[in-house]
């Protein structure tokens, strides 16, 4: 069995490094740089970006499809809780996914 190293996810953590939006006359072509996340404890991708559209939105890629999302998932409707590191608050009914950052070794 593999471990990875993990850590609670942050806003900051899932910022798209070369993220483009509509704005941007020089904008990038290559595919946004996503972070390999634990999503509830499982396998994914995850960035934070406006993702060429003109709002700030989270986009969480899983590695097999979830049962209620499939393979993605993203809203702009969402914030890291200050309470409980890694705990994403998303949509207007309190859901919520726990996000865990892999640390990948340098």
């Amino acid at each position: 069995m593999t471990t990875r190293n993990t850590r609670p996810a942050e806003e900051i953590d899932l910022k798209i490094p070369n993220d483009v939006n509509p704005f941007d006359p020089n904008a990038s072509t290559e595919p946004p740089k996503l972070f390999k996340v634990l999503i509830d404890g499982k396998p994914g991708l995850a960035g934070i970006g406006s993702l060429s559209g003109y709002s700030e939105r989270i986009l969480l890629v899983f590695d097999e499809p979830h049962p209620e999302f499939g393979e993605e998932f993203m809203t702009k409707y969402f914030m890291f809780d200050n309470n409980e590191p890694g705990l994403l608050l998303w949509g207007h009914q309190n859901r919520s996914f726990k996000i865990d950052l892999i640390i990948e070794d340098e």
